[in-house]
């Protein structure tokens, strides 16, 4: 017998995959259970079916949970399945308008009939008690995750609105929305995060810890944010975490971090120059309320105290003085025209000390480990000085395996050990006479219910800056030329670029340039030249003269595009509407650029994208002209490139024939390039409700269809959905108004009864595939599919291809034809409907953001009496919105 086999005649390899799928399905999961990343769950599914039958669903969902708002059958689903929510290792929860990130969240094994009961999931109950049922399945859910290692959660922008009565008259308030309707529930929520030791990585954003101000009466801090250690990644933004009596507790929730290698923390913080995170390596510093200059001295020493920043975005609000060296492996930088000034002064600065931070003295009595206790019990006023008493429910909820490793004090809270002052830096040398005076001066405010904190003031002299000239400078030794491979600076033109780039930053390291002035298209072939190495670029669409002084922009012609863009060698990637304003423009030739045919638009941009290909062989992408509202971006033009193996054709003369070598073809490999449009983010997958089988009884079937026109009216439409309109229309109001608007027209070469009966059935298919906006994830014949599927199941198997549902087919196909005079009308006054409708609801609720509704459709209108109403609807619009100003000024005074 070979060696290299064993007794059973398989190799030893094979035995061993076998002995290992054969292992007890009990510790065959919890080895699975290991695996972090989805890939190698995949990949491991796939080896074979009894390894596939184990991974999918039962890991490959229960990694990361990414949803918009607390969902609550999610939450009952993992708060009941614990064997499954131990293995998730990142939740991000955001608000519900957020679509930027994709749903992601575990489907196959949520069990609707128990976890989507009202009941136990919460959502059937108003009032508090509801949300109570919601927090206690979240926090149950959460003390299962045993290996969680990332929680984020955002809750920016979320508004509503309240009618307030003045002495000038009534008006629109907007309130902001707490994550959680109590305090309480959002304290048991941040509890259970905050007593997991394997998280790294946490963050909340927006509104968080709104009743938290300083200490309990008793002098405990006792909020969950402040108990949070040991982490790697922390993002804290919010107006809690600016006020004074919070300054110690975050101040102590840092130094228990010393390893954070990324930091998001408001701008208006004043004690960044107390911070030392020697392994810091991404900052961002967000300005939420605004402020004055001061708080830039706080941020430069910061700044200049974390030598290891590698990614900073920072938007000082003067032009603060960085010192020489400063900031020397930066790679990443967003900031404004005033850091940029910065960092090419630098080096004419002295050079920079590390400023020796102040010692944050530990809180003298010992904070408690936050934990659920009382912070879900019975709805009912909150007493400042007196702890709430212990949910039974929470307590079962525990894992038998989960074990707390904290210390529990006589009243049963756990404690933790004492925080330990930061690291102080060690400093042997004596400052030189050169290097910065560094005074300390007593921190004055406190808040009256908090210890007093003592925190140093700061101040730095420093001589003048050096004036900057408009000219290339040259590379000098004694500069700091910093990696920069990205660069995103508000108002950046490319004048400041040429002139101040050199000086702080590596040219041959840049890779990603965005460039939103010009004053003329030479500036970009002198960007090109200098910065060689740029694969991402985005460039304006026009550029603005300054030796004619004229106050209106020159648009980019398509000639200069493509002269330009093949001049970045290394371009992958382009940002910007300069491409399609430039198309635009050549289309119109001298005429009004809006009022382009958007047809003979997209076949130049066609023109110009197939050049732009063969010009620069690495290009990928390129921006769309449409915005994608859902997801705040912009759509892709995305180019594909294949190699095709085709005929060799030599040139002989003025004919082209094929070449054909000792009897044989030659052929030779051609590019072919395509084009595809993606959008930035796939749109949540949308369900369908099944089709209609036939039962065999006409009546039985005809009553299905009369039951299924039911949906029409109690639909919304999308557009208004996601736009947050209160109470929007359904489908039926739209195709209603519609027949009604069809009545009205005074064109007697169109046939009115035909118009009228097309209006009522042209979204009729949206009774089974609902309300597709252009936004969602759908292609025009994916959508055209779905809705032809839908209406064979209407005409064929519901009213069993009888005349009055031939009618209604004919009607339908007429319309999504689009050929015949009353299509076009029809297809007019769809549009014309969807702005009026847009309009009232401007009108009625106040809402701002629908202008894309205007946008994509009245300029499109083509029956010359729909456009007359609709030049009447945009006058009416303006009236509106004219008034609405004078109200909003009358109001201010």
């Amino acid at each position: 017998m070979s060696p290299s086999t064993s007794n059973n005649g398989k190799r030893p390899q094979e035995a061993a995959d076998a002995a290992f799928v054969h292992l007890p399905h009990e510790l065959l999961f919890e080895i699975i259970s290991l695996l972090s990343s989805t890939t190698d769950l995949l990949s491991l599914a796939l080896t074979c079916s009894s390894l596939y039958s184990h991974v999918v669903p039962y890991h490959t969902e229960y990694r990361i949970l990414r949803i918009r708002t607390l969902h609550p059958t999610l939450f009952a689903h993992l708060a009941r399945r614990t064997d499954l929510s131990r293995n998730i290792r990142e939740v991000h929860i955001s608000e519900k308008h957020n679509y930027t990130r994709g749903d992601r969240m575990p489907r196959s094994l949520v069990d609707l009939k128990v976890d989507g009961d009202p009941r136990l999931n919460g959502s059937g109950i108003p009032g508090t008690d509801g949300e109570r049922i919601k927090a206690l399945n979240v926090c149950k859910a959460l003390r299962c995750m045993t290996r969680l290692e990332s929680f984020t959660w955002e809750w920016n922008g979320v508004y509503t609105t309240e009618q307030t009565h003045g002495h000038y008259g009534s008006a629109r308030k907007r309130v902001v929305v707490n994550p959680m309707s109590d305090s309480r529930f959002e304290d048991a929520i941040l509890a259970e995060v905050a007593r997991k030791p394997t998280v790294k990585e946490f963050g909340v954003s927006g509104p968080f810890g709104m009743h938290v101000n300083g200490p309990s009466a008793d002098n405990k801090f006792e909020y969950p944010v402040w108990h949070v250690s040991n982490l790697t990644s922390l993002h804290l933004t919010g107006d809690t975490f600016l006020r004074t009596g919070n300054i110690l507790p975050l101040c102590i929730m840092l130094s228990r971090s010393p390893n954070l290698e990324c930091l998001t923390i408001p701008l208006e913080f004043k004690h960044l120059s107390i911070l030392l995170l020697p392994n810091l390596k991404r900052v961002n510093l967000p300005l939420l309320s605004g402020s004055s200059t001061n708080v830039d001295e706080s941020a430069r020493v910061f700044v200049e105290n974390h030598p290891g920043i590698e990614e900073l975005s920072w938007y000082p609000i003067g032009t603060p003085r960085l010192g020489r060296g400063v900031l020397p492996k930066l790679r990443k930088l967003r900031g404004n025209m005033g850091l940029m000034r910065a960092l090419a002064e630098s080096d004419d600065q002295e050079e920079v000390q590390l400023t020796q931070p102040a010692i944050v003295p530990a809180i003298a009595t010992p904070s408690s480990q936050p934990s659920t206790s009382g912070l879900l019990s019975a709805a009912g006023p909150r007493k400042k000085n007196k702890r709430l008493s212990v949910i039974p429910e929470a307590e079962e909820a525990e894992p038998e395996d989960a074990e707390d490793d904290a210390d529990e004090d006589e009243d049963g809270e756990a404690t933790p050990p004492a925080p330990s002052p930061p690291p102080l830096p060690e400093d042997d040398e004596p400052s030189s006479p050169s290097s910065p005076s560094v005074q300390y001066a007593p921190y004055s405010e406190a808040s009256p219910s908090s210890p007093q904190l003592a925190l140093p003031m700061i101040t730095i002299s420093a001589p003048p800056s050096t004036p900057t000239s408009l000219q290339l400078p040259s590379s000098s030794p004694s500069r700091l030329l910093r990696p920069l491979e990205s660069l995103d600076i508000q108002c950046l033109s490319a004048s400041a670029l040429l002139s101040l780039g050199p000086k702080f930053m590596d040219r041959t390291a840049l890779r990603e340039l965005l460039i939103l002035n010009l004053s003329s298209p030479d500036e970009l072939r002198d960007v090109a030249q200098v910065f060689k190495e740029v694969r991402w670029v985005h460039i304006p669409g026009a550029y603005l003269p300054q030796e004619d002084q004229s106050p209106h922009p020159i648009s980019l012609s398509v000639d200069e595009i493509v002269e330009i863009l093949p001049m970045f060698e290394q371009l992958e990637v382009v940002r910007g509407n300069a491409l399609w304003r430039a198309a635009r423009n050549a289309v119109a030739d001298g005429e009004m650029a809006d009022e382009a045919d958007e047809n003979q638009v997209k076949n130049k941009v066609h023109e110009v994208l197939g050049v732009l290909a063969r010009a620069c062989p690495g290009l990928k992408e390129v921006d769309h002209c449409d915005w994608y509202e859902r997801r705040s971006g912009y759509k892709r033009v995305v180019v594909q490139r294949t190699l095709v193996e085709m005929p060799k054709v030599v040139s002989e003369s003025d004919s082209v024939r094929v070449h054909v070598e000792d009897g044989e073809q030659d052929v030779e490999e051609v590019e072919v390039v395509s084009y595809s449009v993606r959008k930035p983010v796939a749109s949540p997958q949308r369900t369908f409700p099944p089709l209609y089988k036939g039962t065999g009884n006409e009546g039985q079937d005809r009553l299905a269809f009369i039951h299924i026109l039911e949906r029409l009216k109690t639909q919304k439409r999308t557009g208004w959905v996601n736009h947050k309109v209160p109470n929007p229309e359904s489908i039926s109001d739209h195709m209603y108004r519609m027949a009604i608007l069809s009545m009205l027209t005074t064109d007697q070469s169109l046939d009115v009864s035909k118009c009228v009966m097309m209006a009522l059935v042209h979204d009729l298919a949206e009774a089974q595939v609902g309300d597709i906006t252009p936004y969602e994830n759908f292609t025009k014949e994916e959508k055209h599919r779905l809705e032809q599927e839908a209406m064979n199941n209407f005409v064929h198997t519901m009213l069993r291809n009888s005349p009055a549902a031939q009618r209604i087919e004919a009607l339908w196909r007429e319309y999504e034809g689009g050929e015949t005079p009353e299509a076009k009308f029809v297809k007019d006054l769809d549009r014309f409907e969807m702005a009026s409708q847009a309009l009232e609801y401007e009108r009625n609720h106040g809402v701002s953001t629908l202008q894309p509704f205007f946008d994509s459709s009245v300029p499109r209108l083509q029956h010359p009496e729909v456009q007359a109403w609709g030049k009447d609807l945009m006058k009416e619009r303006e009236i509106l919105q004219q008034s609405q100003a004078n109200t909003s000024t009358s109001g201010q005074l």
